[in-house]
């Protein structure tokens, strides 16, 4: 007689120290971009539900007359490349943006995983760690908004799945930013009891926008930067940021 196949009720999941629960306040509201995720497991795949942050950052300017000025980023790319194991078919379609999308997820944990940095780490190693205890109940609920735009996948199988928010009527819509959370989900396949890979996320174009929100333009943008290069003004991750990510999968009695 054939006995059920164990379900995977552990995982151990090391990341690079980037995901945005471990960065500081400083560190956070500096980013452009920034990255988190949940992990979850089964005996037959990994789950991670990201949390893709597009960031706005807000600079006061004006001797007399003060008012905020923002750098944002109008589109970008997040992009998971593994290592060891594949893909799955379960992840985040196509969703079209008009003004504001909500995020929505509702999840029932299936397996205890341990959460821990991996690489070199700054600040005490025990800070980088956390546990998701097998049965918890995780609801998340955040907007993002955008004009006009539209979040494409493309699998690129076995190991490479990208997603694009793109414009969906050309340059019109490049004069709005981009900002709020955007969770995104993806399944990938063990190899053995192994997955590995990176997960990139990148903003294609980085501009000043005024108080009014609207684009500064290529030429005023630049200026800007230089002048505020100059007092010690520094984007963090303006070209993207990459975390490296290993996981392990236990098997229950």
């Amino acid at each position: 007689m054939r006995h059920p196949e164990p379900e995977a009720t552990t995982a151990v999941v090391s990341c690079a120290p980037h995901l945005y629960r471990w960065l500081s306040p400083a560190v956070r509201n500096a980013s452009l971009v920034l990255i988190d995720v949940n992990p979850d497991a089964s005996l037959r795949e990994l789950r991670f539900d990201i949390d893709a942050v597009f960031n706005v950052i807000p600079v006061r300017r004006g001797s007399i007359k003060r008012a905020d000025f923002y750098v944002a980023a109008t589109g970008g790319r997040l992009s998971i490349d593994l290592r060891r194991g594949s893909i799955c078919k379960n992840y985040t379609d196509a969703i079209a943006i008009q003004t504001a999308y909500e995020n929505k997820i509702s999840r029932t944990q299936n397996a205890s995983v341990t959460l821990s940095g991996l690489g070199e780490t700054t600040g005490r190693p025990e800070s980088l760690r956390g546990a998701i205890s097998a049965g918890s109940q995780r609801e998340y609920s955040c907007r993002f908004s955008a004009s006009e735009r539209i979040l494409n996948p493309i699998l690129l199988p076995p190991r490479s799945l990208r997603w694009e928010l793109m414009c969906i009527r050309g340059e019109r819509a490049l004069a709005d930013f981009v900002s709020g959370n955007l969770y995104l989900t993806v399944g990938m396949s063990w190899s053995g009891t192994r997955v590995s890979g990176t997960i990139e996320l990148v903003p294609d174009r980085m501009e000043f926008f005024g108080p009014d929100r609207r684009a500064l333009g290529t030429l005023k943008s630049v200026a800007m930067f230089l002048v505020l290069k100059r007092r010690g003004f520094k984007v963090k991750w303006a070209d993207g940021v990459t975390i490296r990510f290993e996981a392990e999968r236990g098997v229950g009695d």
